[in-house]
């Protein structure tokens, strides 16, 4: 088994986005080309990105601890 390496991404904008709908939380693939073209970095690598939290729902989510794991990798 090939370990993977340690990466960590900061950027303006982040690979998920969150916005509110009918009072839940909903969690969307970030926008711009800077999410596209790293996307494939996340099946090689152990990805920490640390964004910045542009929308107010992204604001209220980056006070709590969210760990996820994109569908894709």
């Amino acid at each position: 088994m090939v370990e993977q390496r340690k990466l960590i991404i900061v950027s303006n904008r982040g690979p998920v986005s969150y916005s509110r709908q009918n009072g839940e939380r909903v969690a969307s693939r970030g926008g711009g080309g800077l999410v596209t073209a790293l996307r494939g970095l996340v099946s090689h690598h152990d990805v920490t990105w640390i964004a910045s939290a542009i929308t107010n729902e992204n604001r209220v989510a980056a006070q709590e601890t969210i760990e996820m794991t994109a569908r894709d990798g």
